[in-house]
Order: C-alpha cells, then structure tokens, then sequence
C-alpha cells in the first residue's frame, strides 16, 4: 500500500503538487543523505543534498517509470554528486603515489581511526568518489568510468590510488 501511494505522490508531484514532493521528499531523504555522506566532504553534504531535490523538483516529469522511482533517483543524486565533485577540481590526479603523500588521509585517534566512513571521507575527492561507487555501492569498473566520463583505466588507477591511501591510513 505504501509504495502504491508513493506511486501516486511521484504522479502528483510530477504534476507540481508541492505536498506530493514533500512526501516524496520525506521517504527518501534518509536514503539520498547516506548516499551523499559517503561521497561528498561533511561541510558540503547538505548543500549537494539540497541540490539533489531541486534537481529531481525539476526533473520529475522526465520520470517515465522504465525503472522503480528509487533507482531513478539514485541515478540522479550520483549525477550530482559527480557534477559537484566535477565544480570543486579538475579530475585528474597528481603524478605518482609521492604527489598523494602530499595530502595524506587525516590521521585520527585510534578507535576512530578504524572507521571506514571516515578514511573514505577524507580521500583526496578524485579518488574517494571511484572507491565509494565501488567499495561500498559495489558497482563495475565500466559503469564508473562510464559515470565518470573517464577510461576504465584511469578508473583502476584511482582505484589503486585509494587502496594504497586507506592501507596507509589503516596501518598508522
């Protein structure tokens, strides 16, 4: 019954039903926040969320129904994500493992330290959002690159990079 009258919200909300969308809003904002934690530094994690129901505000109608209303939405808060990253630094890496040492992951208290949330968090963001779509979201090395809009090599290498940042981070 629940996901028969979110049906109709996502209908009414895509018709400019402002009390539709609110509860739309309502029963995936839990999931759009975790998603966004995972990706994105805690000072602009509210602001990429925002940005993210304002888009799919805008978008809604775009939605057909080809797929279930929460995939259709992940895809769009992981666009985002990907654009915000995309607005704060070009996607490239600097050269060699030394030029990441350079900003190494924070060092933290030891309990904290063990954290995984936290170590993914503090990645340099050309390689925290690649190890976030792979690690935790569990998706293939060709749909990242695919997302990214860079070669599945480069994905590996950034990949590679966040390994050797995170065994640093977990062997201080």
């Amino acid at each position: 019954m629940a996901a028969v009258l979110l049906e109709s919200d996502v209908l009414r909300a895509a018709d400019g039903d402002t009390q539709a969308f609110d509860r739309v809003h309502t029963a995936y904002a839990r999931m759009v926040r975790a998603l966004v934690r995972k990706t994105v530094r805690p000072e602009d994690a509210e602001d990429v969320t925002q940005d993210i129901f304002l888009r799919v505000w805008q978008r809604l109608r775009t939605f057909r129904g080809d797929a279930a209303f929460g995939t259709w939405l992940h895809r769009l808060a992981t666009n985002a994500i990907v654009d915000h990253h995309r607005s704060r630094r070009p996607w490239h890496l600097p050269t060699g493992i030394d030029a990441l040492k350079a900003a190494p992951i924070s060092r933290q208290p030891s309990i904290e330290r063990w954290d995984m949330r936290r170590a993914l968090a503090a990645l340099p963001p050309p390689v925290r959002t690649p190890a976030v779509l792979y690690y935790i979201e569990g998706r293939r090395l060709a749909e990242i690159s695919r997302h990214l809009g860079v070669p599945v090599g480069t994905t590996k290498s950034r990949l590679n990079a966040a390994r050797h940042c995170l065994r640093e981070h977990f062997a201080a």
